[in-house]
């Protein structure tokens, strides 16, 4: 076993190195972490002290910033991924609170761990969308603040530098009038890191809006909606995609994950043509571009604002084999074009009619194309559908200062309340995903039976799930007939013995019949 020193050094390269999405390291390191004795103190004292209470300036004690502070890789996971966890959560409210009353002041920073953390923070808030509860108090302040830095802008005097890291951890700083003419100032690195996160990529990411075309025109009026609730957010923001271990042909790799499937073989596997029907702000689509040999990937979305984030990472990248368009699925048996791999996970589920979707997806896939599709399950989500029935009722909306005030509610709940179980979640801490998750305009979910018959109807033939191996296993010890783990029978059975098998989605692979 590694002992921690050697575990953090392993950590830190698999951030650096892109070993996996950081969203996949956030537990590992967070544990990492709290093995501080004042860590752990104050996670203790935050799991117990909600944010409305006037204790809540307990939380943190200055033994616990300093270990913090001086955490370097917890300061890479700040800015490479929303970090989850009811505690951590309300230890960094904390900490941005005496980030906020420290810049009031107008203090002056001596120790650079120090602004390192805090900038890391600013950064944090950022990329989880400003999910954090905020207080009335801390808004009016915040308020002050802002007219500062405007001022200070308007007739280029100095910037103290704790107001603008404050400012950075309550709001976006691209959203303030002339924020460009602080790239042309000199800043410490972790300030300089931040803005260009928070300033630098915003504004490449509206240069790049117009070198996006417009696929498709968007008539549908819930492909409307759809659009307009993520051009408010983009979803999912994202930093860092696995570095993949060696290109591989699609057929290897269906060949690997499902020997005993009835695939059959393109007779030209030289180039895979692939399209990415709702692809968000492109983390899939990089990560197939990436994967596939020969790969030339179409990605289209609903939303600009998504696309534009899409296309700066992708840039980024340094991946030339990625072409992002805006379209509405519904209005994609007009392209003039068809592939091999089509990939709609999350996607159809949110449509009107999702079988509608489905129709016009197969009339651009080859005759012996692949699809990848992914659809809620009715079972594994009553969890989410109880707590989408909580927020209705009191009257909170998918706006951001709602999500704010909806997650607290959540949060401050007893511990038995079962609607509390939505915070184990990770969707639950990022504005985006958490109205993903719990606020979204349009829904269906599914259940095995219903897409075992959708897929006789258009002639499918399931292929398999993109599952665990853990769960693969209960599986083939409870089912040892169905060898090739292709029976949906078998797999409904086996999910209403084990409701969350499918918590995330049935996300499965299956190809046209011959």
């Amino acid at each position: 076993m590694l002992d921690t020193g050697k575990l953090r050094g392993f950590l830190q390269r698999a951030l650096a190195e892109r070993w996996t999405r950081p969203a996949m390291l956030v537990g590992a390191i967070s544990r990492v972490v709290a093995e501080n004795d004042h860590v752990r103190d104050a996670l203790v004292r935050a799991a117990r002290i909600s944010l409305k209470s006037p204790n809540a300036k307990d939380i943190l004690d200055p033994a616990s910033l300093a270990a913090l502070t001086g955490d370097t890789l917890f300061r890479c996971l700040l800015r490479s991924s929303r970090v989850t966890g009811m505690a951590m959560e309300r230890l960094l409210t904390a900490a941005r609170s005496r980030l906020l009353q420290a810049a009031i002041h107008d203090n002056h920073v001596s120790d650079p761990d120090l602004l390192a953390f805090y900038s890391a923070l600013a950064e944090q808030c950022f990329i989880n969308g400003y999910v954090f509860g905020t207080t009335e108090n801390e808004r009016d302040q915040i308020d002050a603040l802002r007219a500062s830095l405007d001022s200070g802008l308007e007739t280029d005097d100095p910037i103290p530098l704790l107001r603008l890291v404050a400012v950075a951890a309550y709001m976006p700083l691209h959203r303030i009038a002339g924020a460009e003419a602080l790239l042309r100032r000199s800043w410490p690195k972790p300030v300089a890191l931040l803005l260009d996160r928070q300033i630098l990529e915003p504004i490449e990411e509206r240069r790049l809006a117009a070198t996006i075309p417009a696929l498709t025109a968007i008539e549908d009026s819930v492909s409307r909606a759809v659009r307009n609730q993520y051009e408010e957010n983009p979803y999912p923001v994202w930093v860092g995609v696995p570095q993949p271990q060696k290109r591989s042909t699609l057929e290897a790799e269906l060949a690997a994950k499902f020997p005993h499937a009835p695939i059959r073989a393109r007779k030209d596997n030289s180039r895979t043509d692939i399209l990415i029907a709702g692809c968000g702000t492109g983390q899939q689509a990089v990560e197939i571009a990436e994967q596939y040999a020969g790969a030339s990937v179409l990605a289209v979305d609903l939303s600009l604002a998504s696309l534009c984030y899409a296309k700066r990472q992708t840039e980024a990248l340094g991946l030339r084999n990625v072409e992002y368009a805006q379209a509405d699925i519904l209005q994609l048996g007009a392209l003039d074009r068809s592939f091999d791999l089509i990939v709609s996970t999350g996607v159809l589920h949110h449509m009107a009619d999702p079988e509608a979707g489905l129709a016009v997806l197969l009339s651009r896939l080859r005759s012996d194309g692949i699809l990848l599709l992914g659809f809620y399950s009715e079972l594994a989500r009553q969890d989410v559908v109880a707590t989408q029935r909580y927020a209705a009722e009191r009257g909170f909306t998918a706006t951001a200062h709602d999500i704010r005030r909806f997650r607290q509610d959540i949060m401050d709940l007893d511990d038995g309340s079962p609607l509390k179980a939505i915070a184990t979640v990770p969707d639950f801490y990022s504005t985006s995903e958490c109205r993903d998750l719990l606020f979204h305009v349009q829904e269906h979910r599914m259940s095995l039976p219903t897409i075992k018959a959708m897929l006789a109807r258009h002639d499918l033939e399931f292929l398999g799930f993109e599952i665990d191996p853990a769960t693969r296993g209960r599986y083939a010890a409870a089912h040892p007939a169905d060898r090739a783990m292709r029976d949906l029978d078998g797999w409904h059975a086996f999910e209403q013995r084990h409701p969350k098998t499918f918590a995330g989605m049935y996300q499965f692979w299956a190809q046209k019949r011959t």
